[in-house]
């Protein structure tokens, strides 16, 4: 996918996390996908096993650098701790941490609507991504 440049200069990654049982099952992730490409068309978009991880962090590192990302929205689990992280790992990249953001897609829609069907889910989902990713820019 190429970079898509917004007016203000902005280019946005947005990484999906799918926390092994946790996210994948319950949110469907590829619907949730193409529906932050449609509505929100970052200059990125990707799902990742675990993006906390040494290998997950090196695949949104090589995205960052190959989208020239300026922005980057991870969505998956409890902020307080991985947005820390996230912020600590990306900063040999030139993001300042306002640039940096996390969600909890897990606990607020996977955890949290039990029960309903994957595709809802990933509507529901889009709303949080979406809040983050306005936030970011």
């Amino acid at each position: 996918m190429t970079a898509q440049l917004s007016s203000n200069g902005t280019r946005c990654g947005v990484f999906l996390c799918q926390c092994g049982p946790k996210i994948a099952p319950k949110v469907d992730l590829p619907a949730l996908e193409q529906i932050i490409r449609d509505q929100l068309a970052p200059s990125h978009v990707e799902t990742i096993p675990f993006p906390c991880l040494a290998p997950g962090l090196e695949e949104v590192k090589r995205a960052i650098q190959a989208n020239q990302l300026n922005r980057v929205l991870v969505a998956g689990c409890e902020p307080r701790i991985m947005l820390k992280k996230f912020r600590k790992e990306l900063k040999d990249l030139a993001l300042e941490e306002e640039q940096i953001d996390v969600i909890n897609l897990r606990d607020h829609v996977a955890m949290a609507h039990e029960g309903e069907p994957p595709e809802q889910l990933a509507l529901k989902g889009s709303k949080l991504v979406a809040a983050a990713v306005s936030g970011l820019m």
